[in-house]
């Protein structure tokens, strides 16, 4: 099993040089605009266990990466993708070798913005693939233009009984504190997931800081 995850890393590497020589597609995934996105494209995972196993929450890693019009920003992205898509590898290995895949459904939900619903079906689309082969039950949905403050379980679409995973996929240290806008995007985001009541939430930054004002501490 060990042998078949490395070969799926090699595979998922080669996958995302070959995307990056044919279209670019580096370069579209989770794009960011402005500095007044709400959302930032937020990536949740639902129900990484089902009712049937409340005691034993599992966190998971980020399955997004940021994007820019500078070719370093875009290096950083590609790189940052090629990771948490082994991220998603290893947690789907990891439910398979701990012998309790077979009782879970695990719902992936994926927030999309700017026209990167499609990049996400296709990381969804592997997915699967790989998940099957770890015999594991996989439901990865896309839900695109969801504003803020819409954010809710209706607008997710997990049940109450679902335990609710949030995962920040390199994306709260872009988003502006309230010394760069007075409507402070990145502390509503975070009331907004606490009000939801997450089991678990997980957090992998860059060592950087671009959101606050003073421009040395941003470059």
């Amino acid at each position: 099993m060990r042998n078949q995850l490395q070969e799926l890393e090699k595979q998922l590497l080669v996958d995302k040089d070959n995307d990056n020589d044919n279209d670019n597609d580096g370069d579209t995934v989770s794009v960011i605009t402005n500095a007044n996105n709400e959302w930032s494209e937020t990536e949740t995972i639902q129900n990484l266990l089902s009712s049937s196993s409340p005691n034993n929450p599992i966190a998971t890693s980020p399955t997004s990466s940021l994007s820019s019009s500078t070719t370093s920003v875009a290096s950083r992205a590609s790189t940052c993708l090629r990771k948490t898509k082994m991220e998603y590898v290893n947690l789907l290995y990891a439910l398979s070798e701990g012998g309790i895949a077979k009782t879970l459904l695990v719902k992936i939900t994926a927030v999309a913005d700017n026209g990167g619903d499609e990049v996400l079906k296709m990381v969804g689309d592997k997915l699967n693939q790989i998940a099957k082969q770890f015999e594991v039950c996989l439901k990865f949905n896309v839900i695109t233009n969801l504003k803020l403050n819409d954010l809710s379980r209706d607008s997710l679409r997990y049940e109450t009984d679902e335990s609710l995973a949030v995962n920040f996929a390199f994306k709260l240290y872009q988003m502006p504190d309230e010394s760069v806008s007075l409507e402070n995007p990145r502390y509503e985001l975070l009331r907004q997931v606490k009000i939801l009541v997450p089991r678990v939430v997980t957090l992998v930054e860059q060592e950087m800081n671009i959101d606050t004002a003073p421009f040395t501490s941003r470059w």
